[in-house]
């Protein structure tokens, strides 16, 4: 049987190298996050777009959580 170990290994590399690390890698730029706390959905764009919008930490919760009706 043939040892193509080496072979082997410098495909592995280069798949790791052109496709694998480009995508864990990536660029990073700093972010502000605003908010508007909606009293009530659905808002039409127009209106949303008039609201003051307050900044929030990043993780915070984007809203309310939302309970799931079942029909019996």
């Amino acid at each position: 049987m043939h040892d193509d170990r080496r072979l082997l290994e410098a495909r592995l590399n280069r798949f790791l190298h052109d496709h694998v690390e480009p995508a864990i890698y990536q660029a990073s730029a700093p972010l502000t996050l605003t908010a508007w706390r909606v009293p009530g959905e659905p808002v039409p764009f127009v209106h949303a777009a008039e609201q003051n919008f307050t900044s929030i930490d990043i993780g915070a919760a984007w809203g309310e959580p939302r309970i799931r009706r079942t029909e019996a």
